[in-house]
């Protein structure tokens, strides 16, 4: 087993090619003990290679990497495990079917004269739980916790390890106000320890809020690293994008700026593309009533735990155990109760997690083509060739033309932000209704603008849609209106235009309180 140094981490001369293209080109830089280090970059730029070369699971093609003045063994991340580096990856490595303490234990058992010591186990895993404020049943299987629950149980995993290195990638992507909270007070406690703490961030403010460093890289190259108080967030932008600063967040393209589409002619006002009334899912939400109209988006705002996720999921047949009442365009249908009968009512759901909407193994032209056939009988094959002229012609469709030349390109060689797309076409090929879970969650700042302006070219082309997201900000450029959850129920809908059409008041509505209140001093843009 390596010794553990409690030395700097550092990389020399790191490339990594994939199919003859560079992702890393010869990136030199250091981790110092007792500072958190954000690395920050556009989709593709090469920060999460980065992080996979160091923890071992990437093999560089040239390079090393050494912590405390030692080499690492290059592509074994055993070594790198035993010599106390630990990986939070965006895309989680939990055991599904494993309890959440036999997660955090997972390869590091405790045990007592030969025999596990489970008490000891329990006693350990509580204490960490208390040292985050979490509530986890140690005996429950991890697949069933939610998404944010499970990151902290791979970074309770870490901390229990005892690891000298901590790397994050994306680790506030999935993640509310307060355990977005939780994670950097974690940080302070690892910087006390001496700990080296790196981190992959799109979150520019969060990254010039809470890091010492800070190392912009473009196109799989280190541009610059200087101290998080030598950067403002116009000159990362700036440095990132290897341009002068533009404005990112202006809102997308609306074919329809005033919200849905109008009534047609002397027929009145349409029904609703979907309506949901009594909607239940036992112990965790109750929503009386919401709707979507064509050529709308409609924004699912709310507190993590307020019922967002849940809800998209009963709707999309998800939820065995919820109950409700469903029409879709003035027609009632079956309540769905599997994914099956609500593909068949057109209702389609872009899942919050990649690994649960694509085929990471399989080329951009495959998934696409199992999403347009997820629920057809298939009465014939198609060729390589008609496969990748179907594959195309979406692509086109879905304005993704930049994407066409990676057809037979595998989905997990892509950036997060070109699978992110590649997920919205695939499932967006046979919806009549949309729902689009965290659809900007780890994406860089061009990349959320590009699938948010997909998202309203949908709405726009009459598919109507449904988005859940953590992001206020992204809420606001996109929908029509924005429906606040609070614990479980609907607290009220807000149109684009309303007094209450911001940030400020959408935060005080999502934590129950009045929208036109003041908000207290030093209150969160969440």
């Amino acid at each position: 087993m390596p010794s553990r140094s409690r030395g700097s981490l550092a990389c020399c001369e790191l490339t990594k090619r994939y199919s003859g293209r560079v992702v890393v080109d010869r990136a030199s830089l250091e981790f110092a003990r007792g500072r958190v280090h954000a690395l920050v970059g556009a989709n593709g730029a090469g920060k999460s290679t980065v992080l996979g070369m160091i923890s071992g699971r990437v093999q560089p093609d040239a390079g090393v990497v050494t912590l405390g003045g030692q080499p690492l063994r290059q592509g074994s991340p055993r070594h790198s495990h035993e010599a106390g580096i630990a990986t939070i990856y965006q895309e989680l490595s939990l055991i599904p079917h494993l309890s959440a303490v036999a997660n955090v234990f997972l390869g590091q058992a405790v045990a007592r004269m030969g025999w596990r010591a489970d008490r000891l186990m329990e006693r350990r895993f509580q204490a960490q739980c208390a040292q985050f404020e979490l509530e986890i049943d140690s005996r429950q299987r991890v697949d069933t916790l939610p998404l944010p629950v499970q990151q902290f149980v791979e970074i309770m995993r870490a901390v229990e390890a005892r690891a000298n290195v901590v790397l994050f990638d994306e680790p506030t992507a999935s993640l509310g106000e307060d355990d977005r909270q939780r994670l950097f007070r974690l940080l302070a406690q690892l910087k006390e320890q001496q700990v080296v703490v790196a981190f992959v961030s799109h979150n520019l403010d969060e990254v010039l809020a809470h890091s010492d460093d800070v190392t912009v890289m473009r196109d799989g190259q280190i541009i610059a690293t200087t101290t998080a108080q030598g950067w403002t967030r116009r000159s990362l932008v700036e440095s990132m994008a290897g341009k002068t600063y533009a404005d990112f967040t202006a809102p997308a393209t609306r074919s329809h700026p005033e919200g849905p589409v109008p009534p047609e002619p002397g027929d009145g006002r349409p029904a609703p593309a979907l309506q949901a009334a009594r909607v239940i899912v036992p112990g965790l939400i109750r929503i009386d009533h919401i709707s979507v109209d064509r050529g709308e988006v409609l924004g699912l705002a709310g507190l993590m735990g307020a019922g967002r996720t849940t809800l998209l999921r009963a709707l999309a047949g998800l939820e065995a155990g919820s109950t409700g009442e469903l029409v879709m365009s003035g027609s009632p249908v079956k309540w769905p109760r599997s994914v099956r009968g609500a593909h068949r009512a057109g209702v389609t759901l872009v899942p919050e997690d990649r690994k649960h909407g694509l085929v990471l193994g399989m080329t951009v032209a495959e998934n696409l083509w199992l999403g347009a056939n997820a629920y057809a009988k298939a009465r014939y094959f198609v060729s390589a060739r008609q496969l990748h002229a179907i594959a195309r012609d979406l692509l086109v469709e879905f304005g993704m033309e930049e994407l066409t030349d990676r057809v037979n390109a595998p989905v997990g060689s892509l950036s997060g932000g070109n699978q992110q797309k590649v997920l919205l076409a695939k499932w967006a090929v046979q919806a009549k209704v949309l729902l689009a879970d965290e659809p900007t969650r780890g994406i860089d700042v061009n990349a959320k603008a590009d699938v948010l302006s997909k998202v309203r070219g949908l709405a726009d082309s009459g598919v109507p849609v449904i988005v859940a997201s953590s992001e206020f900000e992204d809420l606001l450029q996109v929908a029509d209106r924005i429906a606040v959850l609070v614990r479980g129920q609907l607290a009220t809908v807000v149109d684009r235009g309303d007094p209450s059409w911001n940030i400020r008041d959408l935060v005080h509505l999502a934590f129950g309180q009045s929208g036109t209140s003041p908000a207290p001093s030093g209150s969160g843009s969440e």
